[in-house]
């Protein structure tokens, strides 16, 4: 009967000892999988994070490029001389200026005196808004 009881004790103690091994690799086999979707997960997230990261860089890029300053000249000092042989009370002149800088300040220009200017006005739009030239304009548009 003893001999019957030590077969017994083994089979017994065998599984247990199964069990033990096969949680840890129970627990083996179910994390590495989840491991692997978790690290796959984490990349996607991260490339995602790096291509909105990129085309921010790039817009903030254009943006720079875009926004170049508008700067129109104008020469108020001829300009008022030139209505003021027109109209010697000098609202027209006036008229004339208010209109025209409304005008460019509405695209976004910054305007600036003609003789506030040293040097050449470079990129600059010129703004003549004498008699003569917006006769000229009108003549030429007739034609």
């Amino acid at each position: 009967m003893t001999d019957k009881k030590e077969p017994m004790q083994e089979q017994t103690k065998a599984p247990a000892e199964k069990q033990g091994k096969g949680l840890l690799t129970g627990l083996m086999d179910n994390i590495a999988p989840i491991l692997c979707v978790l690290l796959i997960l984490f990349a996607v997230y991260q490339q995602k994070q790096i291509t909105g990261l990129h085309d921010a860089v790039s817009s903030l890029m254009t943006k720079e490029v875009d926004t170049t300053p508008k700067i129109a000249v104008i020469s108020f000092d001829d300009t008022v001389e030139s209505w003021a042989k027109i109209d010697p009370s000098g609202n027209l002149g006036r008229r004339a200026i208010s209109k025209t800088v409304e005008l460019y300040n509405g695209k976004g220009y910054l305007i600036l005196d003609a003789d506030a200017i040293i040097g050449d006005v470079g990129f600059a739009e010129f703004i003549n808004v004498t008699p003569e030239a917006i006769k000229a304009k009108r003549g030429d548009n007739n034609e």
